[in-house]
């Protein structure tokens, strides 16, 4: 498709305004020590940590990010949604979630999002 990839989150050049980690759970740890300094943002939509009752791997992602100076958004959810900013992560289909338009009111979002 013409994009570059790299095979590690340390070998990404320069700075990430936001980052989507989409990786099995084990590995979110050693992704953000890669994204240290490089990025104030990532969404972790992985599973398996706390929810499945890995709570040590959870709070080893939470240290790790908190040291870096990453906020995170997740783990175990579907991203963010910003029609303004044209910023949709949720890698569903419209068909299977519909999204709300730009300016729509609390009551007109939450019918697009049900």
């Amino acid at each position: 498709m013409g994009l570059k990839a790299y095979s590690s989150s340390a070998d990404v050049p320069g700075k990430c305004d936001l980052v989507i980690i989409m990786r099995p759970a084990p590995e979110v740890p050693a992704i953000l020590h890669g994204l240290q300094g490089r990025t104030r943002c990532a969404v972790i939509m992985s599973s398996g940590f706390a929810e499945t009752g890995q709570i040590e791997l959870q709070e080893e992602m939470k240290k790790i990010s908190a040291g870096a100076g990453i906020r995170i958004l997740g783990p175990n959810c579907m991203g963010i949604y910003n029609p303004s900013q044209r910023l949709d992560t949720f890698f569903l289909p419209r068909e299977r979630l519909k999204r709300p338009g730009r300016g729509m009111s609390g009551s007109s979002l939450k019918a697009a999002l049900y």
